[in-house]
């Protein structure tokens, strides 16, 4: 509850009105508040979907229902969505970060790789603070987020580009 309200805090002081964000699954932080209260405010939403070839985009999810129960990475394009390509914000799942902005995620790279194609959009990582570890080293493809946030601290990263 408070990184979705502190979430919401920053997202209200940003600006611009769509966001690409993960529907939260198992341990992540939870992402559904976070999702409804930025419908209330007319912002619209894109979740991520996987193409063949381990391409990730956003696709238009304004006026669905969201699925929370399935891994967000798993979920593969179906036949009524559409990629949305001006987005202003993307939240992302975080499974390790460091107080220097670097981020570990699952892995597959899909965020760096979307990252690097939407290089103006504000990127927000969102963890607990028992996953900061200050060691981690980012490899030559990471793209550092501009914020992290936990329920203990905000982290702004912008001014270290």
């Amino acid at each position: 509850k408070i990184i979705s309200e502190k979430t919401l805090n920053l997202i209200n002081n940003l600006p611009g009105k769509s966001s690409f964000i993960y529907e939260s699954y198992k341990e992540e932080v939870c992402t559904k508040e976070i999702i409804l209260s930025l419908k209330k405010s007319q912002y619209k939403i894109s979740t991520p979907r996987i193409l063949k070839g381990n391409r990730m985009i956003a696709v238009d999810s304004t006026n669905k229902i969201l699925d929370f129960s399935k891994n967000p990475l798993s979920k593969n394009l179906l036949a009524d969505e559409f990629e949305v390509k001006k987005i202003d914000l993307v939240i992302v799942p975080v499974v390790a970060f460091s107080s220097n902005g670097n981020r570990l995620g699952y892995g597959g790279g899909f965020y760096d790789k979307w990252f690097s194609k939407n290089l103006s959009t504000v990127k927000i990582g969102l963890a607990y603070s028992c996953q900061q570890f200050d060691d981690i080293v980012a490899e030559d493809h990471d793209i550092k987020l501009d914020f992290i946030i936990s329920e203990t601290n905000l982290f702004n990263f912008i001014n270290y580009r």
